[in-house]
């Protein structure tokens, strides 16, 4: 059911759809800065240094901002069928690269010169989005069993949390008459914010139900660094992060700034249309804008911010993309 629901967005998107911004969207300030011949899916910066897993060839891409390639590693063991690959988050710091390998049920931890020095399998089912602290601590988004996981740099689990659908839910977003959802929150996606909390996007199901009608639903999540709901965002019912005007159908990746702000991108339903977009949002989740992203097929896999600002993405048809911190600020 739950592949089915995340296939949805997908399925729904036509050739040429996202060249538009459409109500509520500006111009894509947009830029290709690279090229990747495969699949790119997870992004991380570290330094002065890129990082790019690909779900096509299931390898890590280390290059130059400037693009030149450094180094490139597998991360897992080629599939027979590489169109049925799941794309892979990463996560790097001075403590290592991390990658998620959502093929093998497990995480991958690399030094900085791609020699792999552990595997953390801890029960994993399709792990999706990682993330790392200073201390090495892990985070891992474990799809397929509604739950995050927190490792220590050992690989030993210090704790799970399974946010729940609605445990603070921001009632602006909620339907007055439907009520709140019930079901339990898939994760896809998680970063970790400059003051230790993190922010997790992720899909209701298994049921997702509000007002006795089921149906797929997308939410952003504010966590404590203890795991706590701080603060939950629904993505597309009724009225989505936006009362009253378009929705989320879908929330696949997620970067936040050193100022507390986070960015989302999916499917936005604009005028009848599903729009590849990113948006910006305050920690008070605050829509502060929404740009498409103007290719014509394909959506965006990964974000990840640099420490000068600049936005970074990948695009499942192979462009990395940026948004300069200038045209961020703008």
């Amino acid at each position: 059911m739950r592949i089915l629901l995340f296939l949805l967005c997908f399925l729904a998107v036509l050739p040429g759809s996202a060249v538009a911004a459409g109500r509520g969207g500006e111009a894509s300030p947009f830029r290709t800065v690279l090229q990747d011949p495969n699949d790119p899916a997870g992004i991380a910066v570290y330094g002065r240094h890129i990082y790019i897993t690909d779900a096509y060839t299931l390898r890590v891409t280390e290059r130059t901002l400037g693009g030149t390639i450094v180094r490139s590693w597998a991360y897992g063991a080629p599939l027979k069928n590489k169109y049925q690959s799941w794309p892979a988050g990463i996560a790097v710091n001075k403590t290592g690269v991390y990658v998620s390998d959502p093929n093998h049920n497990r995480v991958v931890r690399f030094d900085l010169n791609g020699k792999q020095l552990a595997a953390y399998a801890a029960g994993f089912s399709l792990p999706r989005g990682v993330a790392v602290d200073a201390a090495g601590n892990l985070y891992v988004a474990d799809w397929q069993h509604d739950r995050i996981v927190k490792l220590s740099a050992r690989g030993s689990i210090l704790a799970t949390w399974t946010p729940p659908a609605a445990a603070r839910l921001d009632t602006a977003t909620s339907h007055p008459k439907m009520g709140p959802p019930t079901g339990s929150i898939a994760p896809s996606s998680i970063v970790l914010a400059p003051d230790g909390s993190l922010y997790v996007a992720g899909i209701c199901h298994d049921p997702c139900e509000q007002g006795g009608h089921a149906f797929a639903q997308y939410f952003v999540d504010h966590l404590s660094a203890a795991g706590s709901v701080l603060r939950q965002w629904e993505g597309n019912s009724p009225y989505g992060f936006e009362p009253h005007t378009s929705n989320w159908i879908s929330a696949d990746a997620l970067a936040v700034t050193r100022n507390g702000n986070w960015f989302l991108a999916g499917f936005f339903a604009m005028g009848g249309r599903y729009v590849d977009s990113v948006a910006e949002y305050r920690a008070d989740g605050r829509r502060l804008r929404l740009w498409p992203v103007n290719e014509a097929e394909g959506s965006v896999q990964g974000l990840t911010v640099d420490g000068h600002g600049n936005l970074w993405a990948t695009h499942s048809q192979g462009p990395i993309l940026q948004i300069a911190a200038a045209a961020i600020a703008a």
